[in-house]
């Protein structure tokens, strides 16, 4: 094992029964080049925090346990100082730190840098998290409202699954002006999916 013992004296001794001779030889141990395997992996936009993404893994000294660590590419998008991945130092395995991060229609991919060391030698390599796109889903919502409402009155907020980022909301049909005066019954805030009474 290269970290425990770099070299070993050997003295070596030939006889022919009557005269020996001794030399000392040297056996130098080297180090094994460490190759960090190039992984990647697909993640859903909607990952939740703690999220197994993938374990990184590498070849070449099995006598130690690496030490990871991400070097690059893990960029905070949502600027709040958390980034969005995190490594286990001593098994590889890499997790959703910061899911407000991932957002596929701001970023579709993170190239992490990854780095292993065994304290002596270290390998690094650049693997690939695509993060894929969830569409939104649009809760069933009803709702009950009085004939006598008032302009403005609130009626129901619309929600949804799946991606809730940056949505934006509109009425797209059955929103009819029944009285012909050209105003629509019902709005709808498009940031927030509060339906209101219009008319």
């Amino acid at each position: 094992d290269f970290e425990t013992t770099t070299s070993y004296d050997l003295t070596v001794r030939a006889t022919d029964g009557t005269t020996p001779d001794t030399e000392v030889i040297t056996i130098t141990i080297t180090n094994v080049v460490i190759t960090v395997t190039d992984t990647s992996a697909n993640l859903a936009e909607t990952a939740a925090n703690s999220a197994a993404v993938v374990t990184v893994s590498a070849t070449g000294d099995d006598d130690i346990a690496y030490v990871w660590s991400i070097t690059a590419g893990n960029t905070d998008g949502d600027s709040d100082g958390n980034l969005p991945f995190a490594i286990n130092a001593g098994t590889g395995a890499i997790t959703v730190n910061d899911a407000d991060d991932l957002d596929f229609e701001t970023t579709t991919s993170y190239d992490l840098t990854v780095r292993a060391t065994d304290g002596t030698a270290a390998d690094t390599e650049v693997i690939t998290i695509t993060i894929t796109d969830v569409a939104p889903t649009v809760t069933d919502t009803s709702a009950n409202l009085a004939e006598s409402a008032a302009n403005s009155a609130a009626v129901v907020t619309v929600s949804t699954s799946g991606d809730d980022e940056s949505l934006t909301w509109s009425i797209t049909a059955g929103n009819t002006d029944g009285d012909g005066d050209s105003n629509l019954p019902f709005a709808i805030n498009a940031d927030t999916g509060a339906i209101t009474v219009n008319d």
